[in-house]
């Protein structure tokens, strides 16, 4: 919904429904950025059998700051923002959409070795 207000005529358009269910793939295709960012990490190795190991990794990563665009409105760190709504600065902006700024991974699975 805060992501209505900011990006999409400021929540005019509709009202959005009490109950439904979505399906998330980590894509979304209104809000984009082109954030970049810096990231660390361990890989372990547990010997299984002489051709299957099984492998932990866990990491960290940091984005930057960055511009945050969506229909026809876009939000810059620098607060250089095309045709903002109501008054909206950056920090609305990446409050609304929920930019990563520190990202844990960790992953559990199986290597193969030919």
């Amino acid at each position: 919904m805060n992501a209505r207000s900011v990006f999409i005529n400021d929540a005019t358009n509709g009202v959005p429904q009490e109950k439904g269910h979505t399906w998330s793939f980590d894509l979304d295709v209104d809000v984009t950025s082109s954030h970049w960012g810096l990231g660390a990490g361990l890989d372990t190795y547990f010997w299984v059998s002489r051709s299957v190991d099984l492998m932990l990794s866990a990491g960290l990563d940091y984005f930057f700051s960055s511009r945050l665009t969506g229909h026809d409105t876009s939000y810059s760190p620098d607060e250089s923002n095309v045709n903002p709504r109501n008054d909206y600065t950056y920090s609305d902006a990446d409050a609304a959409v929920g930019q990563p700024k520190l990202e844990p991974l960790l992953m559990l699975g199986m290597r193969y070795n030919f």
